[in-house]
């Protein structure tokens, strides 16, 4: 059904009398169109990048973005970003007193917005009864991830650490693409289970541990192990509360109880010792002497005391309110690092408690009215789930809150918070 979905899609694409009938020449039909083929831009820019060409990417989305904006023009939400970027340009401009570093300090934020921007158009069209085109999205999506990986697994593309540790394929950043990987399984998982899909969700649950563990990344394997074993308890749980417990609900459940650790266990080994990575992890260890938490998170504890100490003792009230653009970069001893990777503290130093309570408030104010609306929406427990898996990543992981790659992802899972049973006839 997965792949029958994208080549009907597909065909539809292809079609010229869809794009003569006047319904389909509707803007929201061209920004679809182009979401379901972002990632795969992704993965060509990947290649770009790697030799130094420009970035396609952008332009691409650039393009979407400019869009959206004319779809929603006529919303009064799309444009408060607006008034926060400025306030956050003319403040850095204060401290550091340079334009062009006060402009490149948005950078960030502006990809923060763009996911902001995007969830406004996916909770207009769901609102609007196009929760299928949505689906589609993330269906195509997690279809290139699973090309990326493969093509990686074959040989082709790049390893995420040196040069034989992990599976990257042609995607960039290997944080972007461990968001993209939870956030695109975790929604065909939680579509799979409110449709009543176990075999299909059987099938991606497999794949999706598989590609965690292939690609050798620490949140996407973390995200696989809570995902995989949180959805069917969850679905379980929700039959003993309506008192509708069907032998595949509790089957489904026993299997994850049972099977995960095993798989966990197995898959775990595999990576350790056939992909490499105890090789890594043994060098950081005892050849640079990390201690265990130091090699878990990557070295970003020892970023991240660099910067708050440093930040402590330089940062004015000012500037703990709207941060100093990339100012602190100075507290790290590492040369040449642009961030810790930890994004609530790469937030906090560059834009101050006003970024994090304008990036971290707008998860958090989706999560209440994902809860709020629960009884009205059979997919909120799971994307409830999902935010706060996101909002988890984000404390020990970088390039979430401002990824480029899971940026639409993470719009699209965002704005399923306001679908309801009312387009029930959409599922």
């Amino acid at each position: 059904m997965f792949i029958y979905n994208i080549l009907m899609s597909l065909f539809s694409f292809m079609k010229i009398d869809r794009f003569i009938n006047t319904d389909r020449m509707k803007l929201s039909f061209i920004i679809f169109r182009m979401l379901y083929f972002y990632l795969l831009i992704d993965m060509v820019n990947g290649v770009f990048l790697r030799m130094d060409f420009i970035s396609i990417s952008i332009f691409y989305k650039t393009i979407i973005l400019s869009l959206v904006f004319v779809e929603l023009r006529n919303q009064k939400y799309l444009y408060f970003p607006f008034i926060f970027l400025a306030i956050f340009f003319i403040s850095h401009y204060m401290i550091v007193n340079d334009i062009w570093e006060s402009i490149s300090g948005l950078n960030w934020l502006f990809k923060f917005y763009f996911i902001y921007w995007l969830y406004l158009f996916f909770k207009n069209q769901i609102e609007k009864g196009h929760f299928n085109e949505v689906v589609k999205v993330i269906q195509f999506c997690t279809f290139f991830v699973i090309v990326n990986t493969g093509l990686g697994i074959l040989g082709f593309g790049y390893a995420q650490y040196g040069e034989d540790i992990g599976v990257q394929g042609f995607i960039y950043a290997g944080n972007e693409l461990a968001i993209t990987i939870v956030c695109c399984f975790g929604f065909i998982l939680m579509d799979c289970l409110v449709k009543n899909q176990y075999r299909n969700f059987l099938f991606f649950a497999i794949l999706f541990l598989l590609i965690a563990l292939f690609s050798a990344l620490k949140a996407a394997m973390f995200g696989a192990f809570l995902i995989l074993l949180f959805f069917p308890v969850l679905k379980l749980f929700d039959k003993i509360l309506s008192l509708k417990i069907h032998w595949k609900n509790a089957l489904l459940s026993f299997f994850t109880i049972v099977m995960l650790p095993i798989a966990i266990f197995s898959g775990g080994y595999f990576v350790l010792f056939h992909l490499g990575l105890w090789n890594r992890i043994s060098y950081f260890y005892y050849t640079r002497g990390l201690d265990v938490m130091s090699v878990i998170l990557s070295n970003r504890n020892v970023w991240a005391k660099e910067a708050i100490e440093g930040s402590i003792e330089n940062y004015s009230f000012f500037e703990w309110l709207f941060g100093t653009s990339k100012e602190w970069l100075v507290h790290l001893n590492t040369p040449g690092k642009g961030s810790i990777e930890i994004d609530l503290l790469d937030i906090l130093l560059i834009y101050g408690f006003v970024g994090v309570f304008l990036t971290y408030g707008h998860f958090i104010r989706i999560l209440f009215v994902n809860i709020k609306y629960r009884r009205l929406n059979p997919y909120s427990k799971y994307t409830g789930f999902l935010i706060l898996l996101i909002l988890l990543i984000s404390l020990t992981a970088g390039h979430v809150f401002y990824s480029g790659v899971g940026g639409p992802i993470i719009s699209a899972v965002l704005a399923v918070t306001f679908y309801s049973i009312q387009n029930e006839n959409n599922i």
